[in-house]
């Protein structure tokens, strides 16, 4: 886990298998691989800024 200097976003990184039913429809992710391999997430803070 870290915090941007601003503290407007957080990113989340971990290793682990995706779960299909979580993957949208839309996203870019190809079927025929492996989804086992470190995945980051960057969710806005920015909600939280005084």
């Amino acid at each position: 886990v870290a915090l941007s200097k601003d503290l407007c976003h957080l990113i989340v990184m971990c290793f682990g298998e995706l779960v299909e039913h979580v993957i949208g429809e839309k996203d870019n992710v190809s079927r025929n691989g492996s989804l086992v391999g470190l995945h980051s997430l960057l969710l806005d803070t920015s909600i939280f800024r005084k």
